[in-house]
């Protein structure tokens, strides 16, 4: 499910962080997850914002602030994420259809159909891998599984302190 043009904007920053240098994607992203309540401020509970409730006119300052935070230089991502008008660029918007594309593949209904008065399922691309919530049994086993793919696609000299002994 996409949440409207700040999420837009929100994917085209985080292709951009990952083109200018994705060693600090991770920080980059981090901070804009934390920041999720300056981007839909109407309908924040503390965990999500409502669908099509993102705040765009509040996302320039929060994506600037976490360029900072992550040690970007000053307007690099924008320079990729934005086109001249001001909107999404259109290398920014061939990675997005990109993704879109490969989330339909990876998932030809769409959307796995939440369980019955359940919530919509949660899911991830870690490199070549779709890693869904459907098997989990709760949101914490889900992340385990999410940590395990991050950590086995790794390829760096030393594993980070986050993972698992393996």
């Amino acid at each position: 499910m996409h949440h409207g043009e700040a999420e837009c904007f929100n994917d085209a920053y985080k292709l951009a962080a990952d083109a200018v240098d994705a060693s600090k994607s991770f920080a980059f992203t981090r901070c804009m997850f934390g920041r999720m309540g300056e981007l839909c401020p109407a309908s924040w509970t503390g965990k999500e914002c409502a669908k099509d409730a993102y705040n765009a006119t509040s996302f320039q300052p929060a994506a600037t602030a976490c360029e900072a935070e992550a040690g970007y230089e000053a307007g690099a991502l924008a320079k990729l994420a934005l086109g001249d008008g001001g909107g999404v660029s259109s290398w920014a918007a061939s990675g997005i259809a990109a993704d879109l594309a490969y989330s339909a593949k990876a998932d030809p209904g769409g959307t796995i159909p939440p369980p019955e008065g359940g919530p919509a399922p949660a899911w991830i691309v870690v490199g070549d891998s779709f890693v869904s919530d459907r098997d989990s049994d709760d949101e914490a086993a889900w992340a385990a599984k999410v940590l395990a793919a991050v950590c086995d696609a790794y390829d760096g000299a030393e594993k980070p302190a986050g993972c698992p002994s393996l």
